[in-house]
């Protein structure tokens, strides 16, 4: 197993998986990367980091972790689940984004672009800046912003099927001190608190997980926002180097993903 940070609170977490594991006959390892490593003799590989930069023979270890996903491919997949999704469009041009602003009746838009996370490759524009956008027409996302008067977003953390734990930021509104043009949304957490969720959102969120298992996603982040009825609609999915700060907070977190990590190798068996 990989855990990818140098922090106390990912060390323990894996290391109590690890003891789990250990207390059933098997025989983990934990490290903190795997680089250099030759890990083609475990029957199962799991990393909280991206594991596509690694070379893995899948026909031979089991390999869990995160996976480069494009900004479409991840929202079909979560829609795919059962999970509510904002409203998103691709855009061959500017003259399709500035149509955008009128199917949506929005005052600002967002580009999410693939390949980035925690707020890094966002832009907030209106239509007076869309001559200044550049973005990759099959992999970047159009969305509204879904709220302009509520920036707090969500999560639920899901791994094997199982929901680990959910949680709230608050944050200000995007449009705080929005002059035309905002280049990268930073995320920040602000004041958090944990969360539960309705049941019929928690039933999709553990459809998504089971099917990003199935594709070998390793513990997940699935981000929502609050759109203008109150609804929660998810933006997007982090596959990778999700945070473990909860880990040292809630204890018990930790007995939840050493069960679901527990689920995951028996029925690899």
């Amino acid at each position: 197993m990989e855990y990818c940070f140098d922090h106390s609170s990912a060390r323990n977490l894996y290391g109590h998986v690890a003891a789990s594991l250990r207390r059933r006959g098997m025989e983990p390892d934990v490290v903190q990367s795997v680089d250099g490593m030759n890990v083609s003799s475990y029957d199962v590989f799991i990393s909280h980091d991206f594991v596509d930069r690694l070379r893995i023979d899948g026909g031979t270890t089991r390999v869990y972790g995160g996976r480069e996903m494009t900004r479409p491919e991840g929202l079909a997949v979560i829609a795919a689940s059962g999970v509510p999704v904002m409203p998103w469009a691709l855009a061959a041009n500017g003259t399709e984004v500035v149509d955008l602003f009128r199917r949506w009746r929005a005052q600002r838009l967002l580009l999410k672009r693939s390949g980035t996370c925690k707020g890094n490759g966002i832009t907030v524009f209106d239509r007076r800046r869309v001559s200044d956008l550049r973005w990759n027409p099959e992999r970047d996302v159009f969305c509204p912003e879904l709220n302009e008067s509520d920036g707090d977003y969500y999560k639920i953390e899901i791994f094997n099927g199982r929901i680990i734990l959910g949680w709230v930021s608050r944050n200000p509104p995007l449009g705080r001190g929005f002059d035309g043009l905002l280049v990268g949304v930073s995320r920040v957490h602000g004041r958090r608190r944990l969360i539960g969720y309705s049941r019929p959102l928690r039933i999709a969120a553990q459809n998504l997980s089971r099917v990003l298992t199935d594709r070998g996603v390793g513990y997940t982040s699935l981000d929502l926002m609050k759109g203008p009825s109150g609804k929660l609609v998810a933006i997007e999915i982090n596959t990778a180097q999700v945070a473990t700060w909860w880990t040292a907070k809630f204890p018990w977190t930790r007995w939840r993903y050493s069960r679901a990590v527990l689920e995951l190798i028996e029925a690899a068996r």
